[in-house]
C-alpha cells in the first residue's frame, strides 16, 4: 500500500505552536488594558515618630482646643491631653517604658527595614534632657530630628513669649544634638495658632506636620 505523508513532525509542531500563540492573543486582547498591564505607580510615604516618653505626660494642663467640647474631648481618646494632676506614677512609668524599651526596639525595627535614616523622630526638649543615651541612639541611626515642644505644652496655655522661650530653648537642644538647626516641626497636642506659625517662620522652619488629624488631604505639610 502506497502511503502518502500528510505532516512533517517540525511543520506540526509549528502549526499547534501558532495556533496557541493565536489563541492565547485573542484572550490577552479580550482583557481589559487596566487589568493585563497594570500602571507602576510610586506610592510614597511619610515615616515619623514622636518619642513623648514622660514629657507626654506633663505639658501644661488641659489644653484648650476652641473647637471642642468638654464632653468631646473627654469622649474621644485622641482629644483628651492626658496631662491631669491626677496623673499617677503609673502613668509616668509608660513614658519610661517608651524611652527606655520603645526606642531600642523601634531602632532595630527600621534599621531591618532599612528606614533608620528614612524617617524623621519629633523629640520634646524634656525627653532628650532625660533620656540622652536613647536619644543619641536615635541621632546615630542618621535620621532626621524635629521639634515637638519641650514638656508637650500646648500652644493655648503660653502666652507668645513664653512660646518663643519654649522653641529657642529646644531648637538649643536639637542643635547640640545634632550639629544642625532643625527645620522640622510638629506641635504638642497637635495645637497650632497664628503666632506659632510666625514663630516657625522666623526661625526658619521649612515644615511642619501638626494637622493630620483634622484635614483630609496627604501631602505632608
Amino acid at each position: 500500500m502506497e502511503g502518502r505523508l500528510i505532516w512533517k513532525e517540525n511543520e506540526a509542531g509549528k502549526e499547534t505552536k501558532n495556533q496557541i500563540t493565536h489563541s492565547e492573543s485573542s484572550i490577552v486582547q479580550s482583557i481589559p488594558r487596566a487589568v493585563s498591564k497594570l500602571k507602576q505607580n510610586k506610592i510614597r510615604i511619610a515615616v515619623s515618630i514622636d518619642l513623648d516618653a514622660v514629657s507626654g505626660w506633663l505639658g501644661t494642663g488641659k489644653p484648650s482646643f476652641p473647637f471642642l467640647s468638654d464632653l468631646q474631648m473627654l469622649t474621644n481618646p485622641l482629644q483628651q491631653p492626658g496631662q491631669h494632676p491626677d496623673n499617677i506614677l503609673a502613668d509616668y512609668s509608660s513614658g519610661f517604658f517608651a524611652a527606655k524599651v520603645g526606642v531600642p526596639r523601634l531602632l532595630r525595627m527600621l534599621k531591618k527595614l532599612n528606614l533608620a535614616d528614612r524617617c524623621t523622630w519629633f523629640i520634646p526638649g524634656h525627653s532628650a534632657e532625660s533620656f540622652p543615651e536613647e536619644v543619641q541612639q536615635v541621632v546615630e541611626s542618621g535620621c532626621e530630628i524635629g521639634l515637638h515642644g519641650y514638656a508637650h505644652e500646648g500652644a493655648y496655655q503660653l502666652t507668645v513669649e513664653q512660646e518663643r522661650d519654649v522653641l529657642t530653648r529646644c531648637i538649643d537642644i536639637a542643635t547640640k544634638l545634632t550639629g544642625k538647626k532643625p527645620v522640622g516641626y510638629r506641635a504638642p497636642l497637635y495645637q497650632l495658632r497664628e503666632s506659632t506659625l510666625d514663630l516657625l517662620e522666623e526661625y526658619g522652619f521649612e515644615y511642619g506636620k501638626s494637622s493630620f488629624l483634622f484635614h483630609s488631604d496627604n501631602p505632608p505639610y
